[in-house]
């Protein structure tokens, strides 16, 4: 009888094992969706425009940069999740709308050698000009025209207004307003430069990550969007260093001074992320067989039932079929109702299973509202996001606790000396009590 005992015991854990390596492939196969997913995601931002990168305006004369005693840049930003699709995936675009005004001191550009005027523009530095529209530079109240220029000074691609032919305008402090709509993909990056430096974003996204080289200094996320305001006169300066620098290079000059820049920066996220939260649901799925194993082996003997491996095996199987329905139902449909679907849909599938299994609703219903409540309680805390590892660890304490508290009076050593034994004596004791 003990050997007996101790073989089921190791066909117990050989599928245990065996549903470890198949959890395994499924973890890849999330991976590699997920993979897929950014592929496609890099192939529409190379078809449209991607991240935006853009330099805060300042002056060229000639050759040589002239930055601002002041600037504020504030922007509005209209995210959407549907705008640009491919296939089954969609990407996280924002137009942002952003309004800078500028206050410089007066100009008074040298001569040529010819004895020509050197040339004075404004420039918009952008990382990806496809994105860039309805500019608007206004100088002391006089709107100029602009220009796009992909091949500019210092390796930059921007939008450029002359002003070099209205002299009057630069022997005047110079009061710059600009306006001009940015589309982007995923996130808007923004260089500051010059002194006194100050942006503010706002947005009707409500999962804003702020990135770049330093946080804001105030910030606001709600559910019906966010703001976020920053100033860091140390970026701006260490930025206008490394324009200066670069103006000074000539040809050696790095081509991506945008990178070599400090920025502040928003990403527009979905913290529901189907194969992050997938992947986070996988983590349980060890426990979840366990449980199932466990209450399994309970009843066998507790209830004197007998499970063949290969019940086990199946209902195992069901298990696993959970995640690769719910992988490829919330690659479709929002995940709150992708995890309802491939959860009821187990649940009741082992539900009904099991009723032939343990012989009999009572014990069938009691294991799915068992299997059920898993499922709820691991949602809950899929769904909290900052407090899943805390609520996970709670919830599995618990669960051991459960069972050490319902298998404390169980004598394993009778159960594996003799459990045939110990059935009879149950079942003459039971037959004595029906006689008397």
């Amino acid at each position: 009888m003990q050997k007996t005992f101790t073989i089921k015991l190791f066909i117990i854990a050989t599928l245990c094992f065996l549903f470890g390596v198949g959890m395994m492939f499924i973890n890849s196969l999330v991976y590699e969706r997920s993979n897929y997913h950014q592929s496609v995601m890099e192939e529409i931002k190379t078809m449209h425009a991607g991240d935006q990168f853009m330099i805060a305006p300042f002056l060229l004369i000639g050759d040589a940069p002239v930055f601002a005693q002041s600037s504020s840049i504030t922007g509005t930003s209209d995210v959407q999740d549907d705008k640009y699709r491919r296939g089954i995936y969609h990407a996280i675009s924002h137009q942002s709308s952003l309004d800078i005004s500028q206050k410089y001191q007066p100009i008074t550009p040298p001569k040529t050698e010819d004895g020509a005027t050197t040339p004075v523009s404004l420039i918009i530095p952008i990382s990806d000009l496809r994105g860039a529209s309805n500019a608007k530079i206004t100088i002391n109240g006089k709107e100029h025209p602009t220009k796009f220029n992909t091949q500019g000074k210092y390796h930059l691609s921007y939008i450029e207004a002359t002003i070099t032919d209205d002299a009057r305008t630069l022997d005047e402090p110079l009061n710059i307003h600009t306006n001009l709509n940015v589309l982007g993909i995923d996130s808007l990056h923004i260089a500051p430069t010059g002194d006194n430096a100050q942006v503010s974003l706002a947005g009707n996204w409500s999962e804003p990550k702020f990135l770049g080289d330093a946080l804001p200094n105030n910030k606001r996320i709600d559910a019906t969007g966010f703001s976020a305001d920053w100033q860091n006169d140390f970026l701006a300066t260490a930025n206008t260093q490394a324009i200066i620098s670069a103006s000074e290079c000539k040809s050696e000059c790095s081509p991506n001074l945008h990178n070599n820049l400090n920025h502040l920066a928003v990403a527009f996220v979905n913290t529901t992320d189907t194969y992050t939260l997938t992947d986070r649901a996988i983590k349980y799925a060890l426990l979840f067989l366990v449980i199932s194993f466990g209450t399994f082996f309970l009843f066998e003997t507790m209830k004197k039932l007998r499970i063949h491996p290969l019940q086990y095996g199946l209902v195992a199987s069901a298990l696993l079929m959970f995640y690769v329905l719910l992988l490829s139902l919330a690659e479709h449909i929002a995940f709150y109702a992708a995890y309802g679907i491939a959860a009821g849909a187990c649940a009741l599938l082992i539900g009904f299973y099991t009723y032939y299994v343990l012989g009999g609703a009572k014990r069938s219903g009691a294991f799915t509202v068992l299997l059920s409540s898993l499922y709820a309680g691991f949602y809950f805390i899929l769904s909290i996001d900052e407090l899943n590892l805390l609520l996970g660890a709670v919830f599995c304490f618990l669960l051991l606790a459960a069972v050490m508290f319902i298998t404390r009076k169980v004598d394993w050593y009778a159960l594996e000396l003799n459990p045939i034994k110990l059935s009879q004596t149950h079942q003459s004791e039971g037959d004595n009590h029906a006689n008397s």
